[in-house]
């Protein structure tokens, strides 16, 4: 593959997910850092639904599972954290 075919394939979800985060800091201003925290453990989500909606990509049933594994780890710490503060 050439590398303008990869950058082609992969421009799409980058500009998206660069969009996102973007978005998401200039949010910070605006919330606490543990919403920010909790919003930033679903990236690997975002990043997966832009590549299944823009450029029909799909991954394996384990990968799936992992992602949403890491989401739910990440949420629990954030939790866990709070929990912690009080």
């Amino acid at each position: 593959t050439t590398q303008s075919a990869r950058f082609r394939d992969a421009a799409p979800v980058g500009c998206a997910f660069g969009a996102k985060l973007a978005l998401m800091n200039v949010g910070l201003a605006g919330s606490s850092t543990a919403v920010h925290v909790a919003l930033q453990a679903t990236d690997v989500l975002w990043t997966a639904a832009f590549a299944w909606c823009v450029c029909d990509e799909r991954i394996a049933s384990w990968s799936a599972a992992l992602a949403l594994l890491g989401v739910g780890a990440g949420a629990g710490c954030v939790a866990w954290g709070q929990r912690l503060e009080r």
